[in-house]
């Protein structure tokens, strides 16, 4: 299992990939400071074969966000 960041062209990953096996993966992480927004970025959730998985994830989408190239030299 693999949780991503993504707008179809650049991937940062944010969890995995990761052996997908018969107990939960709990992952907490919590932001301190300033966070930039990357322009048209969405959260991936991939998975192989017939796993399930659910994944709770909260985030804010800023309107005047940057693009992956100026996001990626922030971080």
């Amino acid at each position: 299992m693999e949780v991503r960041f993504t707008d179809g062209t650049n991937t940062v990953s944010l969890y995995g990939p990761a052996s997908q096996v018969d107990f939960p993966v709990q992952i907490a992480h919590g932001f301190v400071g300033r966070c930039q927004g990357w322009r048209d970025a969405r959260i991936d959730v991939v998975t192989v074969g017939t796993a399930d998985a659910t994944v709770t994830i909260c985030y804010t989408k800023i309107p005047t966000s940057l693009p992956f190239k100026e996001w990626d030299a922030l971080r």
